[in-house]
């Protein structure tokens, strides 16, 4: 990830950069930028998905897959809103896959900050090529932009029938974490070759050999119980038994709740009167909202005077209708696992931020499992590889959680990286962070990551009483 001020010179100058830098030669305002973004979407024509927010003032634009009517699961342009500090800057964001360009504008239509992302593969870059000679670099560029392949989409493919609250991004992640973690809890067979689940809630999950077969699979579970939107509101203080099983959905911070606004919160309203009564405990008293203070010099942010709570966009799409065929569903291929089985535990498949199918090792442990990544298998010795975590463990112990929730947490989660030998160290497991809560979500296993870590999974019993 690269973000700097546009005065800041960078050297050596990147390829990506410098086309980043005759990109914003071109877009140097606003108004540009704008007509840009209208080019952009008359070349793409039918192609366009756009979903917008807060009335309009934030829009962002999927593509469908080439020859097909099914979308692709990342956003391909944006025309986007920021507020830093007391400014409201607008902008674009131009993406390739997960490579990305982006500019914002000030109130006075000037360039006020670009950042780019280049740690994924793309062909922006050659941005520098198509303006080179360009008479009219803005029609140029949108075109180019728009005539991209969808080679860095990934294989995910998105059925949006009609607008959804949230968009296609939040129906790919819905529709991506249910079939996560369908793979992951053994609903999906080795011989499956497509996952469908739908983008709604997550429920209805149908797999084949085919992709008719995986259609035909997730059709017959929509038709026996219709998913919808649920808004549910998940805390750290969420009580769970070891089974993974909701005992009562914890306190929501004071201000959260919003009228009309579904949460967690409301499904305690069910209960008998003197559950509910438990579930609250004692009454808080009401605070005024912390509003932190900017820097106007500086743009530093003063978080020292109390909570806040940081909402997103709103919006534009109205409900999706209670109808079997507005539900829109995600649809991946599946690779087939190593033929060779490993050389201790077996294969399970995850899938990455785009859908590309991951190989890791499951290995079961007295109180949880190990995760090998594909990419350290020739680096481990798999045998042996408890043993070397406990010894990492004992001299890299985990950092105290606090008290206050710690009787919450069910499950406790490691990552270790491969090393290279350095001067101070061999070469070897180093730990890499890791999780903790209430609840574990095989949803948010990413495969990207996994490939290249190990990941040691641990449950914690519900105390007693």
């Amino acid at each position: 990830m690269d973000a700097y001020p546009p005065a800041v010179a960078r050297s050596p100058e990147t390829p990506l950069l410098r086309a980043f830098n005759r990109l914003a030669e071109v877009l140097d305002s606003k108004a540009a930028a704008r007509r840009w973004y209208e080019q952009y979407l008359a070349t793409l024509g039918a192609r366009a998905v756009v979903d917008t927010a807060n009335q309009g003032a934030i829009a962002w634009v999927y593509r469908r897959a080439a020859g097909s009517h099914e979308v692709l699961p990342l956003p391909a342009v944006v025309w986007t809103a920021a507020q830093v500090g007391p400014r409201l800057l607008r902008g674009i964001e131009i993406h390739d896959g997960r490579q990305r360009l982006s500019l914002l504008y000030d109130d006075d239509g000037r360039i006020a900050d670009r950042s780019l992302d280049d740690r994924f593969p793309g062909r922006l870059v050659e941005l520098a090529r198509v303006l080179k000679n360009a008479k009219d670099g803005v029609g140029a560029s949108a075109a180019f932009v728009a005539g991209l392949g969808d080679e860095q989409y990934g294989p995910g493919r998105v059925h949006y029938p009609v607008p959804v609250p949230g968009g296609v991004g939040l129906v790919w992640r819905v529709g991506l974490m249910a079939c996560r973690r369908a793979l992951f809890d053994g609903r999906v067979g080795d011989a499956a070759r497509f996952v469908v689940a739908d983008g709604l809630e997550g429920r209805a999950v149908g797999a084949g050999a085919t992709r008719e077969e995986a259609l035909a699979a997730y059709a017959a579970e929509v038709a026996r119980a219709l998913p919808e939107q649920r808004h549910v509101r998940e805390t750290i203080t969420d009580d769970y038994d070891d089974d993974g099983n909701l005992i009562a959905r914890g306190e929501l911070p004071a201000g959260l709740e919003e009228p009309g606004e579904t949460s967690a919160a409301s499904h305690i309203l069910e209960q008998p009167e003197e559950e509910r009564e438990a579930w609250r405990g004692e009454a808080e008293p009401e605070r005024p909202p912390f509003a932190p203070e900017v820097d106007p010099i500086t743009g530093r942010i003063d978080l020292t005077g109390g909570p806040i709570v940081i909402r997103g966009p709103t919006s534009d799409a109205p409900p999706v209708p209670r109808r079997a065929e507005c539900v829109p569903h995600v649809l991946l291929p599946l690779e087939p696992s190593p033929p060779s089985p490993p050389p201790r535990g077996r294969w399970i498949r995850l899938l990455g931020e785009t859908g590309v199918t991951r190989h890791v090792v499951r290995i079961e442990e007295r109180d949880g499992f190990l995760l090998v990544g594909g990419d350290l298998l020739g680096l481990l010795d798999v045998k042996g590889l408890r043993a070397e975590l406990d010894r990492i463990d004992s001299h890299h112990p985990e950092l105290p959680g606090s008290a206050e929730f710690e009787r919450f947490v069910r499950y406790r989660a490691r990552h270790y990286r491969w090393s290279p030998a350095t001067p101070a160290r061999p070469e070897g497991l180093v730990p890499a962070g890791g999780s903790r809560g209430p609840r574990f979500e095989a949803g948010g296993l990413d495969g990207d990551a996994i490939q290249a870590m190990v990941y040691r999974h641990r449950r914690v019993p519900r105390p007693a009483g």
